[in-house]
């Protein structure tokens, strides 16, 4: 297998019919769609799907169908899990802390990890904990602090190349609190909140 047939079996790019609609998948991965209404990425997980265009113009590009809705399907973050964070980075305030959450699609079950990490008022190191059977990691969550909730540089290289929803949440010290979050997968960033 050469270099072009070994990165067609990872992303295959294919056509959109003019007769029928996209299938889904039946396994994880990742496939472009040429359209006539641009390129457009699918991406599936276990725990989401994403139907996204990556490039598009108004004026017809090829002979083939068109894709005329972006698709992101996620499941929700349990309150109880968010409550346990939130209550750890207000004990940990005014420093960071940080979590995964992990999901198993089968039980349908979410589970906060709470790393080894060394903190201060503005980072956190810390190593990727590994998922259990079956899990993904779905959301990477962290705090600021007493500072408000924000991606900052730090975060936004710290994602990239990974497919999880990121949660910050800031102003610990304060009885509301900030939160932002985003879909993030490859290149392609969806703020889910604001």
């Amino acid at each position: 297998m050469n270099k072009d047939q070994f990165i067609q079996s990872l992303c295959p790019t294919l056509p959109v019919s003019v007769e029928h609609p996209i299938s889904r998948p039946e396994k994880p991965g990742t496939r472009f769609w040429v359209a006539n209404n641009g390129l457009w990425v699918e991406i599936s997980r276990p725990w989401m799907y994403l139907l996204q265009p990556v490039a598009t113009r108004n004026e017809a590009l090829t002979p083939f169908g068109t894709i005329n809705t972006p698709i992101l399907e996620l499941p929700r973050l349990p309150r109880a899990v968010m409550e346990e964070f939130v209550e750890a980075a207000r004990e940990a305030c005014p420093n960071e802390i940080g979590c995964w959450v992990f999901w198993n699609p089968e039980t349908r079950e979410a589970r906060l990890v709470r790393y080894e990490q060394k903190t201060s008022t503005d980072a956190i190191q810390y190593d990727r904990p590994a998922p259990l059977p079956g899990e993904s990691l779905v959301w990477d969550i962290h705090s600021h602090g007493r500072y408000d909730a924000y991606f900052s540089p730090t975060d936004n290289k710290d994602d990239f190349g990974d497919t999880k929803i990121a949660i910050v949440i800031g102003n610990m010290d304060k009885t509301e609190y900030s939160l932002t979050a985003r879909f993030i997968s490859r290149e392609i960033t969806i703020p889910l909140n604001g």
